[in-house]
């Protein structure tokens, strides 16, 4: 049941509004006849609208809308809609009366009679252009970086097209180099005495293949730009999933010389639903990252445990570890710790697994005491159910 109202607390009520309508020189308040007519006009009009109180009183509220607005009929609109819903939003260039705008933002509020007739309007408004130019601002900025980010994918995957075509006949001629190299020539003639040609031709053959990942992590690069990067999702036994991917990392690796250790939970296999390649991606570019960063003789460990509904993989090694601000832009495309261990690379990977994790509904999180106290990256995916 509702209380009748208290006569004292509307009394206060209607003197703090008073108040405010009469100090505040922030806010122009305006009370309108049913004919447009301002029939008086506080302090704060005066000073928002440029006019002294007898140049707005009597007059029409059209003279301070742009006359765009005023041909299009928005102050009679304005009338309409607050007398049929009450309110009518006031979001608009408006004008002083010397002709300068301004970005005015408030409402106009229909004032109604015990029979709920309409009897007046009161028109409240502030002058926020520094607000509406600042907006404005930032959101060109945003415009300017969003087309700048899709010509720079634009670039990214015409350079990854460029460059496949020539490395895949290098990549042919020094595989058919060291077939020749290391074998029988047509006609009886041997070739594998050449011990000289046949590293080379390795070390040709290693860095061609280097290269080639190099090209594919830009073309990956460019598709998830480009929102084309999609997923083949299927269900996937983890532990398979990441003894897959220690060994391909440790394939890819010139010189492997880290001790591996792989730790899941017991029971019953863990199951997710991913794409197998991209996840496969995603842990041989975290582990050949601690190959990278971890001296000779190290440790990486790949653990995995099950958190409720989610699952989380660390990939941890004993390496030179990550400075505290270089952890905060790690995960930014072309960036890479500074470092003489470092080997040749584009700092593409670590942003592609953000990325390939963030398609798969996860997030993916770099932790570090420091440099020379290891790194910690913390996959987590959900679980087949959740959510």
């Amino acid at each position: 049941m509702n209380k009748p109202p208290d006569p004292a607390a509307e009394a206060t009520a209607r003197d703090m509004l008073w108040a405010f309508a009469q100090q505040s020189l922030e806010h122009a308040i305006l009370h309108l006849d049913g004919d447009r007519r301002v029939t008086w006009a506080s302090p704060g009009a005066t000073k928002i609208l440029g006019a002294e109180p007898g140049a707005i009183v009597g007059g029409l509220t059209d003279r301070f809308f742009v006359p765009e607005d005023v041909h299009l009929g928005i102050p009679q609109h304005e009338i309409n809609v607050a007398t049929s819903h009450g309110v009518a939003d006031d979001n608009r260039w408006m004008q002083r009366a010397d002709g300068a705008r301004f970005w005015a933002s408030g409402l106009l509020l229909a004032l109604r009679d015990e029979h709920g007739e309409v009897i007046g309007f009161t028109k409240i408004l502030r002058n926020q252009t520094d607000m509406k130019m600042l907006l404005d601002t930032l959101g060109n900025r945003a415009a300017s970086m969003a087309e700048a980010n899709e010509n720079k994918t634009t670039a990214i995957a015409t350079i990854a097209h460029e460059l496949r075509n020539p490395l895949a006949s290098i990549g042919m001629a020094a595989h058919l180099l060291q077939k020749q190299a290391g074998g029988d020539q047509p006609g009886g003639g041997q070739a594998g005495g050449n011990t000289g040609v046949t590293p080379t031709l390795a070390i040709l053959s290693r860095n061609v293949e280097f290269a080639e990942r190099l090209v594919n992590d830009l073309q990956d690069a460019s598709r998830i730009g480009a929102r084309k990067l999609e997923l083949r999702p299927e269900r996937l036994h983890l532990g398979s999933l990441l003894q897959e991917a220690m060994e391909a990392a440790r394939q890819r690796a010139a010189d492997p010389d880290r001790e591996f250790n792989l730790l899941l939970p017991p029971g019953e296999p863990i199951e997710l639903l991913g794409d197998r390649l991209r996840l496969q991606q995603v842990f041989v570019n975290l582990l050949g990252n601690a190959i990278k960063y971890t001296h000779d003789g190290g440790h990486i460990w790949i653990k995995a445990t099950v958190q409720g509904s989610w699952l989380a993989v660390r990939v941890a090694d004993d390496g030179i570890g990550i400075a505290a601000d270089m952890r905060e832009r790690i995960f930014q495309m072309f960036t890479q710790v500074s470092t003489p261990m470092a080997h040749a690379g584009l700092g593409i990977g670590l942003a592609l697994v953000k990325d390939i994790v963030e398609l798969h509904g996860g997030n993916v999180e770099a932790r570090s005491d420091g440099a020379g106290h290891g790194s910690q990256f913390v996959v987590r995916l959900p679980l087949i159910g959740a959510g």
